[in-house]
């Protein structure tokens, strides 16, 4: 008997081989029927799974698209009009007409209605003409559906919402309508002018998206559709559709398997029994445009679904046979070339074992010649690979010793949490912030030190970090406050730096206590917002003796002017003057205390036709009396408060007008550039200009360039501008040529927008 240790290399190869395919042939047909159950099949149903959606989207699309036309047929003006208590006599044709156009483009369409809040129907079209041709029903064959729950139930629907009725048999004047047509009703809700209510119905005709559901059922493939009541609306046997109360034979008798099915996303594919053998199923649950869900199902028999992957295994378990075969006859031939070098090398390493020596084998070519010669290179170099290990490793302690010493010595927190969440280092600022020990932290949840309000979604944070790590503040926008020992909360500052090592992404946090901070930023908001309270206040309280004094002393200079003498009559100007003027300085204080306590939020804004507006209407008398000429060219739409873009766009383009040169008439041209991170906004003129020594002067409040009698003015528009533009994150300055002209710039970010 021959053991192992007489056989050669070259035997025990050959006789390896010849075993092996021997195990080959006998596992080939275990192999097919495996590919069949692991491959074939999920394959098959993947594919089905993949089809079955394709016909739900199909579905969800066709519904839809009638959700779309019934809240666009809804804003119709002459639908509005139709719909109010008392319309007009030629609106309810136009809504017909308007209707019939409708359905000849759409013909998936059976009828459209027009329906009062008291469900009486206004206008109704649909195709009862010969030949199932468009026809308007007449004012004395309209119905009334205020029983129907359809009416009910979108009467009661906010505005922009829709109505979606389950799939059944279309009903005239009560009864089912032959040959039976599955419709379903899509229709929403309207409001009038008047107050009144009313709602817009479209019978929409399902044979279409039947009939496309239908054609997926072939070469054996089979497609159902059913409500949630368990009615069949769609299957194979047209005389189990729509058929109510027979549980028997209902979808739940049919498919006990997908009782669980739910979700209008997930796709349920498996297999099952039934009285025709095996079948693969894929099944979900669709909701048409938000209203009662349907169940589609397609299935395919088990042996149509393994067809086409039975004439891809047969070849190639055949071809397997053939090529173990050859396989076995070149191993034979090759065997001894091969395995006598590597028999020489085996010895070689023996040997080397044994003395510590390298000695090559004299066969040794080739591939074995090169691991040979690898070998003997390794042995050469291992010496000097321990050294530099050992290095490496002395490298490796003084770099961890001197980042522990900058981590300890750091004024921030700094806390080292591993892949898994755990705090594994900390520093002593950490300590002192939190109120833990370093042996109370280490090894324990960051959780720890969050609280408890956003303890539950921090791991959800952290993964989300782990995904694309890099440096960065944590919590951008938002207050972070962390968790101390005793249980209460200290605002902080995190900043978040990735640290990659061999165990995975180790995330070294620098915490700041910003306490302080926050105080001073709390008293800095409180008095901000005292002053503006006290300028309101104060300009409020004035308003009352200043209309008073104003009145009697304009009082005086009409009833005794020219009746004093010319002092008098000067003196009573004087009183009148200041009186206006006080009450302009005073409405311009209150306006600029009301910059940010009376701001509206942002919204979409129409530059151009808030410039527009304010030219015809606003500055019109400052126009016509000044000669000038106002441009303006393409502005843009920008999210800002409209009013303030309109208070900018007044008081600049006022001063324009105002600080005008006395020998030509004003020229104001207002345009807009797109910048990269902005729109900048330009007010330009041809006036007197402005030296650049008051760049800064000019923005503050009360500072005037000009006399009271030379040019009018609080002083304050220009320090209203730029609050404005700061409030909405932009800046405004100016460029200009004294005598030529000046011109305003102002930007608006476009994040804003």
């Amino acid at each position: 008997m021959l053991t192992s240790a007489r056989l050669t290399l070259r035997t025990r190869f050959t006789i390896a081989m010849v075993v092996m395919v021997g195990l080959t042939a006998a596992s080939v047909a275990w192999l097919a029927d495996r590919t069949f159950r692991s491959i074939a099949l999920p394959s098959a149903l993947d594919d089905l799974g993949a089809d079955a959606r394709l016909l739900a989207a199909d579905l969800r699309a066709f519904v839809g698209q009638a959700s779309d036309d019934v809240l666009a047929l809804r804003r119709h003006p002459s639908v509005i009009a139709a719909a109010s208590a008392s319309p007009r006599d030629d609106v309810r044709p136009r809504v017909a007409a308007s209707f019939s156009a409708h359905l000849d483009v759409k013909t998936q369409y059976e009828q459209l209605r027009l329906i009062d809040g008291t469900g009486r129907e206004l206008v109704r079209v649909d195709r009862s003409g010969a030949g199932g041709s468009i026809s308007v029903v007449s004012a004395d064959s309209l119905q009334l559906k205020g029983d129907r729950e359809y009416v009910s139930s979108t009467l009661q629907l906010r505005l922009d919402a829709v109505y979606v009725s389950p799939i059944e048999l279309n009903r005239e004047y009560g009864a089912i309508e032959e040959p039976h047509l599955p419709v379903l009703r899509v229709a929403t809700r309207i409001r009038t002018e008047t107050g009144n209510h009313g709602l817009i119905v479209a019978n929409l005709n399902m044979r279409p998206a039947f009939a496309r559901l239908r054609e997926a059922g072939v070469d054996g493939r089979y497609v159902y559709l059913w409500t949630h009541e368990g009615v069949y609306v769609v299957h194979p046997d047209r005389s189990r559709q729509f058929v109510r109360g027979d549980s028997l034979r209902g979808p739940a008798r049919d498919f006990p398997q997908l009782r669980g099915v739910t979700g209008t996303d997930s796709v349920e594919t498996r297999m099952i029994e039934s009285p025709d053998g095996r079948l693969g199923i894929a099944a979900l649950t669709v909701t048409l445009a938000g209203g009662p869900p349907v169940t589609l199902a397609l299935t395919e028999p088990r042996e149509q679904m393994l067809a086409a992957a039975a004439g891809v295994v047969r070849p190639a378990v055949v071809g397997g046979i053939v090529i173990s075969a050859l396989s076995i006859l070149l191993a034979f031939v090759i065997s001894g070339p091969l395995t006598r070098p590597m028999e020489d090398l085996v010895r070689a390493v023996r040997e080397y074992e044994g003395s510590g020596t390298w000695s090559p084998p004299k066969t040794a070519t080739g591939e074995v010649r090169i691991v040979s010669d690898a070998l003997a290179a390794t042995a050469a170099s291992k010496r000097d690979k321990v050294v530099e290990l050992q290095r490496e490793a002395h490298s490796r302690r003084a770099s961890e010793a001197r980042f522990q010493v900058a981590v300890e010595a750091s004024p921030n927190g700094m806390v080292m949490v591993d892949a898994k969440g755990d705090v594994i280092l900390v520093n002593h600022e950490t300590e002192r912030l939190f109120g833990y020990s370093r042996n109370e932290m280490l090894g324990r949840p960051v959780e720890m030190l969050v609280p408890a309000a956003a303890r539950g979604r921090h791991p959800d944070l952290r993964a989300g970090f782990g995904e694309d790590p890099h440096r960065r503040p944590m919590g951008a926008g938002r207050d972070l406050f962390g968790r101390r020992k005793d249980g209460s909360e200290v605002p902080i500052e995190i900043g978040l730096n990735p640290i990659e090592t061999p165990e995975g992404i180790y995330v070294l946090a620098s915490i700041v206590d910003i306490s302080e901070r926050k105080e001073a930023q709390d008293e800095l908001r409180r008095s901000n917002a005292e002053l503006e309270q006290f300028a309101y206040v104060a300009s409020h309280d004035l308003q009352e003796p200043l209309r008073m004094v104003a009145s009697y002393t304009e009082l005086l200079e009409r009833r005794y002017k020219g009746q004093l003498d010319d002092r008098a009559d000067k003196y009573i100007h004087y009183a009148v003057d200041g009186a206006k003027r006080m009450q302009l300085l005073i409405n311009d204080l209150l306006r600029y205390s009301r910059v940010n306590t009376r701001a509206r939020p942002p919204e979409e804004t129409d530059m151009a036709a808030a410039a527009h507006e304010i030219v015809r209407s606003v500055l019109r008398p400052a126009i016509q009396e000044s000669g000038g000429t106002v441009e303006v060219g393409e502005l843009p739409v920008v999210v800002a408060d409209e009013v303030q873009m309109g208070q900018v766009l007044q008081n600049l383009i006022a001063n324009a007008l105002k600080f005008r040169a006395k020998d030509r008439a004003p020229k104001v041209r207002v345009y807009a550039e797109r910048q990269p991170h902005c729109w900048r906004f330009a007010v330009e003129d041809n006036g007197i200009g402005i030296e650049a020594q008051y760049e800064d002067r000019i923005f503050q409040m009360f500072q005037r360039l000009h006399g009271v009698g030379e040019y009018p003015g609080s002083g304050v528009g220009l320090a209203l501008v730029r609050k404005i533009i700061e409030r909405h994150k932009g800046r405004v300055w100016f460029e200009s040529t004294p005598a030529s002209g000046t011109t305003f710039f102002f930007t608006i970010p476009v994040e804003a927008a």
